[in-house]
């Protein structure tokens, strides 16, 4: 963003004596935020954007309440945007608002501007509300030019009585936390009664957001904004709404761990959108297209890679669901104030991957296992040993981590990393054994509000098959916010506590609490008695987290010989050091995957809940002595075919098909990681013509063996 590029730096003395920080980017007076689409300089849009079913091309932003919820415009969090001019001249807050009358009676309902903040409480993020009047929460559309108000509290207070739409400013501290609220909706101003040592003028110079606050948890309704500007009053938007060029010069690339879409940069593009489908499409509003993200235009060329692995065996390409490998994507083009061009004519793509993994799996439990891990927990043993050694576990680590929320990334593996097993048994037991890797390891007290900002593990879970309310096995649930009911999203927090005296599993979204399951925490030492990190081992009854008043649905685990159940899942861990939260990182590397992971299920990896008869793993007793290729079942065939192998070891895996001619003609698989036991892969030879075949495998430790079969019409 060429507008966000370059920092001025502006020192102002305030009147109390305040030195203001480095200031940011000028925001510019006559500056568009929203008109049918957002400014494409402003990094995160919150809200949804929603056409008017009477006349789609007109776009307003749909803001849904959340308790405590802020939806807003963000720019650079510790730098931010300058404001200080806009106040020189008679810049006004223009807007369209429409509020669900939902939200009459809630005083706590506002239109909010924050500073920036550092994290620190000598910097914490302070507050401009603009109270909504009970008069405007009618369901109809109200077109607002609203004064900014005086640049400092007391004058602001001064003023009180006499600013019209202005008197409804307010500057009201900050609430960083429980122990950091700072001042209230009055006027005492630094003199407030609440942590006066970390009260500050708001920085005008550097506001690092603007939109929707609901300051209680009392219930309420969507609030919608739009044609919002600073500038002028009677600002001409009409030039905001010129469509840009339509997309071409799209290519796709497929890599070992996911697909790259890549294009040229078209002048006088202000972003662009990148769409994916696990089906053919020629249009971006149809079912089963999902919107990848926003990519601001930055003059250069772009790309995008939408990382991959296989949830199950199944839905690679040797099973019956082998489109797995092959999605579709699109791109269009976005004007500077958000004007798409839906246009995908020439920018559709299909590149076709056969070299993806296959990731980790919620895997259920044998009674063996489970029996073992019961009596672990009720001895107070923190062990994984239950866990079978072919079990592949999640992992974030150096390779495979993506980090949100806080600035800081984790130093090392040793500075942050972990290991996670999950399981299920046929009772709804959600079992997790976690190996952190940690140098400082700091523990939140019992009842402490705030606990995501310890060492301590979270958890988003879908208690549904994401397929079953629109979703897929690609790119996930499309829920955008938790939900309640059939299909309900839920928050875990789990963690030690007390110095490690004791552990905790609660439901945090919705507030259940403490859960009828359970957690162990013990300290992880190396060979000289250093601590290294700690070990949890927990579950959680699945069929107790619901919220009963909102009408969640106990849902049954996927049973033995049925399919596997395809959730998505995230499982964060947090870092705390030298007093405060320095990195949070996710399994999670989906392209949309940010600081809103927590109430954003769309952002979360799909994986896969998986009997033990579809995903079995081989015992030790089980494991083959060599590697084995057997005849395929049935032969001949028409028009598909089983073939099995065995594995000694952990291999890299090709399997292909050949006609008698030496030609390829299918790979079923390539450089595929696969464990040790049995193996099973489909040839489907729809179209193919009759006669023989042979069919090859070879492994990266230099197996190779080919047999022959016979497709008959």
């Amino acid at each position: 963003m060429k507008r966000l590029s370059s920092l001025c730096i502006l020192l102002l003395v305030m009147p109390t004596g305040l030195v203001w920080a480095q200031a940011g980017p000028p925001l510019g007076s006559d500056f568009i935020l929203f008109r049918n689409g957002a400014n494409q300089s402003i990094p995160v849009v919150g809200g949804t954007e929603e056409a008017d079913p009477a006349d789609p091309s007109e776009v307003s932003l749909r803001y849904d309440y959340g308790e405590f919820a802020y939806l807003a415009f963000s720019w650079q969090p510790d730098v931010g945007v300058d404001m200080s001019g806009n106040l020189a001249g008679s810049d006004i807050l223009h807007l369209r608002l429409k509020v669900d009358p939902a939200n009459a009676g809630q005083d706590s309902t506002f239109l909010m501007l924050e500073d920036k903040s550092s994290g620190q409480p000598d910097d914490l993020p302070m507050r401009l509300v603009w109270q909504i009047p009970d008069s405007l929460k009618d369901g109809a559309w109200h077109a607002l030019d609203i004064p900014l108000p005086p640049e400092t509290c007391a004058n602001l207070a001064s003023a009180r009585g006499t600013l019209g739409l202005a008197d409804h400013w307010w500057y009201s501290g900050s609430w960083s936390d429980s122990t950091q609220r700072v001042g209230d909706y009055d006027d005492l101003c630094g003199a407030t009664t609440n942590n006066p040592m970390y009260w500050k003028e708001f920085e005008w110079s550097n506001v690092r957001s603007l939109g929707v606050f609901w300051d209680h948890a009392s219930g309420g309704g969507s609030i919608w904004v739009d044609d919002v500007y600073i500038g002028q009053q009677g600002l001409n938007l009409f030039p905001a709404d010129e469509v840009p060029p339509s997309m071409t010069g799209v290519t796709a690339t497929a890599l070992p761990h996911g697909n790259e879409i890549a294009w040229s940069h078209i002048e006088d593009v202000g972003a662009y959108k990148v769409y994916g489908s696990s089906n053919y499409f020629t249009d971006i509003t149809a079912d089963g297209v999902f919107d990848m993200g926003r990519i601001v235009a930055t003059g250069i060329d772009t790309s995008l890679t939408h990382y991959l692995q296989h949830v199950h065996p199944m839905y690679a390409p040797s099973g019956s669901h082998a489109f797995m490998h092959n999605p579709y994507y699109a791109v269009t083009s976005l004007s500077q104030y958000g004007i798409e061009n839906k246009d995908i004519g020439a920018s559709l793509v299909d590149p076709l991957n056969l070299s993806l993994a296959t990731g980790p799996v919620v895997l259920q439990l044998t009674d063996a296992e489970a029996d073992m891990l019961r009596s672990d927990f009720s001895a107070g043993n923190v062990s994984g040993a239950a866990f079978d050694d072919g079990w592949l576990p999640f992992k974030i680590n150096q390779d495979r981590y993506n980090v949100v929320d806080t600035p800081e990334h984790p130093e090392s593996d040793d500075d942050l990393s972990g290991t996670f097993w999950v399981g299920y048994t046929q009772e709804n037991e959600l079992w997790l054994y976690a190996e952190i890797r940690d140098e400082e390891v700091v523990l939140p007290t019992t009842g402490e509000p705030e606990r995501w900002t310890y060492d301590i593990i979270e958890i988003g879970w879908t208690n549904y098959d994401v397929r079953d309310d629109g979703g897929d096995v690609i790119f996930g649930t499309p829920h955008q916010e938790f939900r309640r009911g059939e299909y309900a999203d839920y928050q875990f927090h789990l963690g030690g506590q007390d110095g490690g005296a004791s552990a905790f599993v609660s439901v945090d979204t919705p507030w259940r609490g403490e859960v009828a399951g359970g957690a162990l925490y013990s300290e992880w030492k190396d060979a000289s008695d250093v601590q290294i990190g700690y070990k949890i081992l927990a579950y959680i009854p699945l069929d107790a987290i619901q919220s009963v008043s909102d009408g969640d649905v106990v849902v049954d685990p996927p049973a033995a010989g049925s399919d596997p159940r395809i959730v998505a899942m995230i499982i964060v861990v947090n870092d705390r050091d030298n007093g405060v939260r320095q990195s949070q990182v996710l399994t999670s590397l989906k392209y949309n995957a940010d600081g809103n992971w927590w109430n954003t299920p769309a952002q979360w990896e799909t994986v896969s809940m998986a009997p033990r008869t579809s995903y079995p793993i081989a015992t030790e007793a089980e494991v083959p002595a060599r590697v084995t290729l057997a005849p395929n079942y049935p032969n001949p065939f028409n028009p598909q075919t089983t073939i099995a192998f065995e594995l000694a070891s952990t291999e890299q895996v090709t399997l292909t098909v050949h006609d008698v001619t030496g030609r390829n003609v299918s790979t079923l698989l390539r450089n595929q990681i696969m464990y040790a036991g049995h193996h099973t892969a489909r040839f489907d030879a729809q179209g193919f013509a009759s006669g023989i075949y042979i069919y090859y495998l070879s492994t990266g430790a230099g197996f190779r063996q080919a047999r022959r079969m016979v497709l008959i019409r």
